[in-house]
């Protein structure tokens, strides 16, 4: 007589857990110590930016997934014009992290693919895993350039929290 009930599965451990580098407990206190000193609008953008990060390693659909480091990184780097918003976030992205050529080029390639994998599924309602994309001349699944955006995501909101500030986007893009 008892109506069952379905609920979805609470998304609070990851499915498979990720293997995860040794922690550097230097660079732990320095990051930690440096968030801590983050005042107003810096220090909201980056809580906001490790929320999403955080939701995004619990998430289990890989749209998901990309929707929440979309929303982290668009915290950190976007600003308050919505043209041309994935172009911005690729190239902000890849100059603050840094590296070479090569290394750069990766990394706003990983970042513009999320946001592919993001609209695939704002717009459609899935994501096909199966699809393979360029990443710099390799070819990647959605589930490995997530695997690579999140500690991408993670390097962004440590080199942001070492600088101390947000950049002033408009002196930013122009320099």
């Amino acid at each position: 007589m008892g109506g069952g009930r379905s609920h979805p599965l609470i998304e609070v451990f990851p499915k498979i857990p990720r293997e995860y580098p040794l922690l550097d407990p230097v660079e732990a206190s320095a990051v930690v110590s440096g968030y801590l000193q983050l005042r107003g609008h810096t220090r909201d953008k980056v809580r906001l930016s490790l929320n999403r990060l955080n939701q995004a390693q619990r998430r289990h659909n890989l749209g998901d997934q990309a929707v929440e480091l979309c929303i982290a990184l668009e915290a950190l780097v976007g600003d308050d014009q919505t043209t041309e918003l994935t172009h911005k976030i690729k190239v902000r992205g890849a100059r603050i992290l840094g590296g070479d050529d090569k290394q750069r080029a990766r990394h706003s390639s990983i970042i513009g693919r999320t946001y592919d994998i993001r609209s695939k599924l704002v717009h459609t309602g899935r994501v096909d895993e199966g699809k393979k994309y360029n990443i710099v001349g390799e070819t990647s699944t959605p589930t490995q350039i997530i695997e690579e955006a999140v500690p991408l995501v993670a390097s962004l909101i440590k080199t942001l929290i070492r600088e101390g500030s947000i950049p002033n986007w408009t002196s930013f893009d122009i320099c």
